[in-house]
């Protein structure tokens, strides 16, 4: 076992017989006797190693000091200062050869290592910085000067403590400074998520080139991510069983290189399809068939994996992230109204972090709320690596709990209620029948304005030669024939509508009605917001009347 000791320096342990004696101490004198300072610690750490000898002038301190290294080697806690003279730099340099993960995530690390620690804290040493943990705290506020992204100094922080840690771990340093009370962690912006809305979806997708159109309408129908939608194959659209299987990812690397990879997390899926965002699929294939590509799987050094992509560039090789979001993306953002045009003389677009192709899987997620979906299911349909990361995601677009508890109780109570009794509150018989009578005829003019605006005969492929449909379906036909919906006719429509005094209703407020807002107002004008239905039936399948 390890073990420190003190050494006299200006005197013979083991003197010679006959040797002469020092006047000052009575000891024999060795070369160096009254040369710097006289007492050094010395020995050898639990592996034989010999420890690095310190020099001091007082005994007492020098014995205080050996007994810390004895009791440090015991402990196995023991930091030799040769080790902790290593410079940031070097560390950086050894643990990050020798972390675990794909390419992509080694590349994040290096790119933050290079371009912020070392310029910051390279040249410092390992043990200066444990002792002095405000050499973190002044780098952290050097990155905020620089008007980093809270975001990007969180990863930067993160990196540094992942890297003194592991300095703890190989005993290079006894604590960890970036867990000092005296510093503090870059906290990340939480903004609550807006989706988009239905309109803007519908135009930044109308807005892309032909050949990648359904490349925006699967990000927003099975809510993939940008990478995913790179690497769907034909074969994992099963178009009989309306599903979608995520199983891989086209990768960019920072090198340029481009790889296959499992989704992230490595964790494989399956979407439910929508027979719509099938025949998208379809007719993108009919004008642009699957390419066959070969790509390393996982890394650069990978076996080659090939697959039949459905989306590929003109010359038939996978999309690039970048280029795609430059070349692809923007000019879509710019057509929807999202980001204005690029000025004479601009290199780039305008930025817009919050509107990449990722807008197109909260849409997805924002829809499936709406429509019902459980937190369970959606983080299954998206891939989410907890259902806790769905539900902190996406909390605030859950409904709220008193809508949720009028919602049911308005279904059960209608019914139980005879017809004539279901009124609004404190309305006396003749003022019941007079209002009655206002919302039938306000559905007859809100249909009349949609058929006078050129909207509801393009419902006519749903519907057939009916003269009834069920909201169900009135709202399915809006979504499916979306192309056929300008916003002009959308505009002209709310116009109209307003002029009945509909333009209150808490979704009709702004320039633009949502599209299946408007099929929404015009069913409850036309069933009264449900007060006018027959008893026994819900307002989700009661039949309609396009005529009024």
């Amino acid at each position: 076992m390890g073990k420190a000791h003190v050494s006299d320096r200006w005197h013979k342990s083991h003197p010679k017989p006959g040797e002469k004696v020092c006047r000052e101490h009575r000891r024999v004198p060795t070369a160096a006797h009254g040369d710097g300072m006289r007492w050094e610690v010395r020995g050898r750490d639990a592996e034989g190693v010999a420890l690095p000898k310190q020099r001091f002038v007082d005994k007492t301190a020098a014995e205080e000091e050996a007994a810390k290294i004895t009791n440090d080697i015991t402990q196995k806690s023991y930091v030799s200062p040769r080790d902790s003279a290593m410079l940031v730099r070097d560390w950086a340099a050894q643990w990050l050869a020798n972390q675990p993960g794909d390419e992509a995530t080694g590349d994040n690390r290096e790119q933050r290592i290079r371009l912020h620690i070392v310029p910051g804290m390279g040249e410092l040493e390992l043990g200066e910085v444990e002792r002095r943990p405000s050499l973190v705290q002044r780098f952290l506020k050097e990155l905020e000067d620089k008007q980093l992204s809270a975001t990007y100094r969180l990863n930067i922080f993160t990196t540094l403590n992942a890297m003194f840690s592991a300095a703890v771990e190989d005993q290079m340093i006894k604590r960890n400074p970036c867990l000092s009370s005296s510093v503090t962690k870059p906290k990340a912006v939480k903004r609550k998520l807006v989706p988009w809305t239905l309109p803007r979806v519908m135009a930044v997708v109308a807005g892309l080139a032909d050949r990648y159109r359904a490349m925006g309408w699967v990000g927003f129908g099975a809510g993939l991510r940008q990478g995913e939608v790179f690497g769907l194959a034909v074969d994992d659209v099963d178009f009989a069983k309306g599903m979608i299987h995520v199983r891989q990812q086209v990768k960019f690397l920072r090198n340029g290189t481009l790889i296959f990879a499992p989704p992230k997390g490595g964790k494989t899926r399956d979407v439910p399809m929508d027979s719509a965002l099938g025949h998208k699929i379809l007719g993108h294939m009919a004008l642009y068939p699957p390419v066959l590509v070969t790509l390393p799987w996982v890394s650069s050094k990978g076996k080659p994996r090939s697959f039949r992509l459905l989306f590929t560039r003109e010359d038939g090789q996978a999309h690039q992230r970048p280029k795609f979001n430059t070349q692809v993306w923007k000019p879509a953002l710019v057509a929807g109204g999202v980001i204005p045009a690029k000025e004479r003389g601009d290199k780039r677009h305008a930025s817009s972090p919050e509107d990449g192709m990722h807008a197109l899987r909260h849409a997805y997620a924002s829809a499936l709320i709406e429509g019902g979906c459980s937190i369970k299911e959606l983080a299954s349909f998206l891939g989410h690596s907890s259902e806790s990361f769905t539900l902190e995601t996406y909390v605030h677009l859950m409904p709220k709990s008193d809508e949720r508890a009028r919602s049911a109780i308005g279904a059960a109570m209608a019914q139980v209620i005879p017809l004539d009794e279901r009124r609004p509150s404190q309305m006396t018989e003749e003022q019941f029948l007079q209002y009655r009578s206002a919302r039938r005829g306000a559905a007859t003019e809100a249909v009349q304005a949609a058929e006078e605006n050129d909207l509801l005969p393009f419902l006519a492929p749903a519907i057939g030669d009916r003269e009834e449909v069920t909201c169900t379906e009135l709202l399915r036909s809006l979504v499916a024939l979306e192309p056929a919906f300008t916003e002009w006719n959308i505009r002209r429509l709310g116009w109209r509508l307003g002029g009945l005094g509909i333009a209150r209703h808490k979704r009709m407020r702004g320039h633009v009605v949502r599209r299946v807002d408007v099929i929404e107002t015009l069913v409850t004008q036309a069933t009264g917001a449900g007060a006018m239905l027959p008893a026994q039936q819900s307002p989700t399948s009661n039949p309609v009347s396009l005529t009024a």
